[in-house]
């Protein structure tokens, strides 16, 4: 059980989907192109069951975007859907190794990096001292 005394939000963040959207231009409804970065989609589209939204961060030169999913698993914290949507997409922002935005939070890509370095490098062994309060793994 989780303590009340810590507020939080759990989320899934599924990155590997299917799933596209596009942008429609309304002076030429045939002429299709990738939504802008920070479209949200929470409507329509989404899950009945869970409380689920889909965002496109970065701003796509070839191809088609692909969105990321987030559903929310638990929240005792009060945000509003909004404020969440928000806040995703600001950490898309912030991840130290790349000048632009990522397709996921930031926390997400340095926890999949770390959990690769673990596998690949560290092989079971804990780094050495000097390096533990650094983000070493970068």
């Amino acid at each position: 059980s989780i303590n009340a005394e810590y507020m939080g939000v759990f989320m899934v963040v599924l990155k590997t989907i299917r799933t596209r959207y596009f942008a429609v231009n309304p002076q030429n409804p045939t002429e299709v192109a990738n939504p802008v970065p920070g479209t949200v989609v929470d409507s329509k589209v989404v899950s009945n069951f869970l409380p689920e939204f889909y965002v496109c961060c970065q701003h796509v030169n070839q191809g088609s975007a692909t969105p990321t999913k987030y559903q929310k698993i638990f929240d005792n914290s009060g945000i509003n859907a909004n404020t969440l949507q928000m806040y995703t997409y600001c950490l898309a922002h912030s991840y130290y190794n790349w000048n632009g935005t990522i397709r996921t939070p930031a926390v997400v890509k340095y926890a999949s990096t770390l959990a690769k370095f673990a596998g690949q490098v560290l092989q079971g062994r804990a780094p050495a001292k000097q390096i533990q309060k650094f983000l070493h793994y970068l």
